[in-house]
């Protein structure tokens, strides 16, 4: 029978007294103590709160869906919360506005009923289904907002193959 001896270094107490403190500290809500480092000072909610809302950004009041540049600026309204344009740029302005998504993600953040009864798009994966998708992002939403002419500003954005969408302002 073999026997396992296990070693811990001299300072093992101090280390494990220290990492039970930062532990405790998370669990308590409280900042933890960085080893080593100064405690890191976090931002408030308000603070946050407010860099959130500089952004471009999508809101609801009453079932209806508006897009803002910015949080003082005035609401533009895009259409019904659940209409195709105002999911397509609220699924491009979550969590930030000009991170670029995949087509199938955008896709999946737009689809209506009657996307579930196609064959095509309830399907696998297929150079049919990407072409369909494609025009329905193209036709249904960035036509319909292009049409809106207070979002002039709002550029859209594919990459070479159409696999990735994104928003972006032009100056």
């Amino acid at each position: 029978m073999s026997i396992l001896k296990v070693l811990f270094p001299k300072n093992f107490n101090k280390k494990y007294q220290e990492f039970y403190d930062m532990l405790s500290a998370i669990l308590d809500e409280k900042e933890p103590p960085i080893f080593g480092n100064p405690i890191i000072e976090k931002q408030n909610e308000k603070d946050t709160q407010a860099v959130i809302n500089e952004k471009p950004h999508t809101l609801v009041k009453n079932n209806t869906g508006y897009f803002k540049f910015y949080k003082e600026g005035e609401n533009i309204k895009i259409g019904g919360a659940g209409t195709r344009p105002f999911k397509f740029l609220q699924c491009l302005c979550n969590p930030n506005f000009g991170i670029e998504k995949t087509t199938e993600a955008v896709f999946d953040s737009i689809k209506i009923k009657k996307d579930l009864t196609d064959n095509i798009l309830a399907g696998f994966p297929s150079p049919q289904k990407t072409t369909k998708i494609i025009s329905i992002i193209e036709l249904s939403c960035i036509k319909e907002l292009q049409k809106i002419k207070e979002l002039k500003r709002i550029k859209y954005n594919f990459n070479n193959q159409k696999t990735k969408v994104w928003l972006s302002l032009e100056d």
